[in-house]
């Protein structure tokens, strides 16, 4: 890994180290399946104690629990995931576009945009500013292998985001 990305982990480390575990009962927002399932595999984990070994957690077996969890666990499991993509970016498999779709204020419809947005809106603006370098730095260094990624637009949001916060 290079001092870059060893720079970045760090300040993602700092800048939700403060964030509280949502509670077992605060993982999802509804009971479908999907929910249940995000729900029953994050139930008391804590990031911090994966961060050295995130892809252990966070193997391909996840089935994109990060797009179902509530603004609070989103809040909350968001530096493990994006400390798993510059860590171990081959090993990472699609996490790095799930970061990404997760984080950019975009979506295929209403309900989606609204979703992602409840959930940027309770970042605070030391996070806003660390998802946008996190966001930059893999449009500099991974771009090429970013399928259908939203990533300017969702630069360009962070920006307006950050800039209102």
């Amino acid at each position: 890994m290079d001092s870059e990305a060893l720079k970045l982990k760090a300040e993602i480390e700092a800048a939700f180290a403060d964030v509280q575990y949502p509670g077992d009962r605060n993982l999802v927002e509804t009971r479908n399946s999907e929910d249940l399932d995000a729900a029953e595999f994050f139930r008391g984990v804590k990031w911090q104690d994966w961060k050295e070994k995130p892809g252990q957690l966070l193997s391909p077996v996840v089935n994109s629990y990060l797009f179902f969890l509530s603004p609070a666990a989103f809040r909350y499991y968001l530096p493990l995931y994006m400390i798993f993509t510059l860590t171990d970016y081959y090993a990472s498999d699609l996490r790095p576009d799930e970061v990404i779709s997760s984080v950019t204020l975009g979506g295929i419809d209403a309900k989606w945009r609204e979703h992602t947005e409840r959930r940027m809106l309770i970042m605070t603006p030391r996070q806003l500013k660390v998802i946008l370098e996190y966001l930059e730095f893999f449009k500099r260094e991974h771009s090429a292998d970013l399928s259908g990624s939203h990533i300017d637009s969702g630069i360009e949001k962070l920006r307006a985001l950050l800039y209102k916060a």
